[in-house]
């Protein structure tokens, strides 16, 4: 019995033992490559932010811009995203980063899902890969096997980094509804008809990306997207509220662009992502605001 034990433990570690040495090894080599990312050289303004971001901001309509944002994407993830960036391209001037009234609220449950975090992985720090370990020690092989993954697509691409954006219209032919404006806000905001908390950690690392852009001497300003008319007068007044001291608390600038009057058929269903149609629209008016804020 014991040798059976033996055997079966022989059989589970060698395969396991070869996937982290190959994770090792990989890790070494990533760390450097993905650090070193370079935009092109005429890119002075980037983009960061979560899909509100991603949908809304046509970098082909920016000047010297470059959208870096992706969908679900915390704070945490885009701290030190933007901390590698501004490593290594020192030409950065200016960052907007997407905040919304939902960016406060503690909705995110999936900071370490499988989805989410082996797309950054090999860009975290070791403390920060640690507590990725910690939180899907359950599935641990599964864990390490999606972490290779992640990782040999990054080798093999040509800077087109899964911690990077690639934008994708998810809904075509479609506009806001009620319904689904109804099911989102409650998503964000409700549990079981109750308010939700604000989220500690994404407020931790949006003071975090204030100080990174300090420290690089590079301007911080906000974007809020466009929001439904319907959508917008749901959300509750605590996270208005909340959204607007962060922001004074911290003299932050901000391009406003949630109370443009936009049809149904500039958003997607749930009313605060927009269509390809409002995405092209709201263009000229961030760059008018933008100018305005550059005129002070």
């Amino acid at each position: 019995m014991q040798l059976f034990i033996k055997k079966i433990v022989l059989f589970f570690s060698i395969p396991f033992s070869i996937g982290f040495v190959f994770y090792v090894i990989l890790s070494f080599i990533l760390s450097s490559l993905l650090k070193g990312y370079k935009l092109d050289s005429n890119i002075r303004e980037i983009f960061i932010g979560d899909s509100h971001i991603t949908a809304a901001i046509d970098d082909n309509l920016i000047k010297n811009s470059k959208n870096l944002s992706q969908n679900a994407e915390a704070f945490l993830y885009s701290y030190f995203k933007l901390k590698v960036i501004l490593e290594s391209n020192p030409e950065i001037e200016r960052v907007y980063l997407g905040y919304s009234y939902h960016n406060i609220s503690s909705y995110q449950k999936g900071l370490y899902s499988n989805f989410i975090y082996s797309r950054y992985f090999f860009i975290l720090p070791l403390t920060e890969r640690i507590k990725l370990v910690k939180g899907n020690i359950r599935k641990f092989p599964l864990y390490l096997t999606i972490i290779i993954k992640s990782g040999v697509k990054n080798l093999l691409t040509k800077g087109d980094y899964t911690f990077l954006t690639d934008y994708v219209e998810a809904y075509k032919n479609r506009s806001a509804s009620k319904e689904s404006m109804d099911k989102i806000i409650n998503y964000y905001f409700y549990t079981n008809g109750k308010l939700k908390d604000l989220s500690t950690i994404n407020l931790f690392y949006f003071h975090k990306i204030i100080h990174l852009c300090k420290t690089y001497d590079v301007e911080l300003i906000i974007i809020n997207t466009p929001l439904h008319s319907y959508f917008r007068s749901k959300i509750p007044n605590y996270y208005i509220n909340n959204y607007n001291y962060f922001i004074d608390i911290n003299q932050l600038k901000v391009i406003d662009l949630s109370t443009l009057p936009l049809n149904d058929e500039c958003f997607w269903p749930d009313g605060d992502h927009l269509s390809k149609k409002g995405r092209l629209l709201i263009s000229k008016e961030f760059n008018k605001q933008k100018a305005q804020i550059h005129s002070k």
